[in-house]
């Protein structure tokens, strides 16, 4: 399901830092797996990763040179987030934006199929 839908952060605590897509392109666990490789917690939230307004991506002690060229084009993404104080967790459909239904799921799922008139009464 994460692949379909994106996350409003608000306040990070309902957010997977990793795993949701909530920053880039797709969810950091696909876009830097080799970083995701290197923490000691792949399931934190965005809130737990952010405590006292630095970024804590517990992360092991040496990391490799694909590793540390990940986090450096992390962190200068992370510059620009800021959280609300916010919990409201509204999960929306990624490639319309629409709100998460399992209807607006399914659409996204099936392949493109032309209607005909029976499909009406199905």
């Amino acid at each position: 399901l994460r692949q379909h839908t994106s996350v409003l952060v608000e306040d990070g605590a309902m957010t997977s830092f990793w795993h949701d897509h909530w920053i880039g392109s797709a969810p950091l666990a696909t876009i830097m797996s080799v970083l995701l490789s290197h923490t000691t917690r792949p399931n934190m939230s965005v809130k737990a990763a952010v405590a006292d307004g630095e970024w804590n991506l517990c992360l092991l002690p040496r990391l490799s040179l694909v590793a540390n060229n990940e986090l450096q084009v992390l962190l200068q993404g992370l510059q620009q987030v800021q959280l609300m104080a916010m919990t409201i967790d509204q999960r929306r459909m990624w490639t319309s934006l629409k709100l998460f239904s399992i209807a607006n799921l399914y659409r996204a799922m099936s392949p493109m199929v032309q209607e005909d008139a029976f499909t009406t009464t199905i």
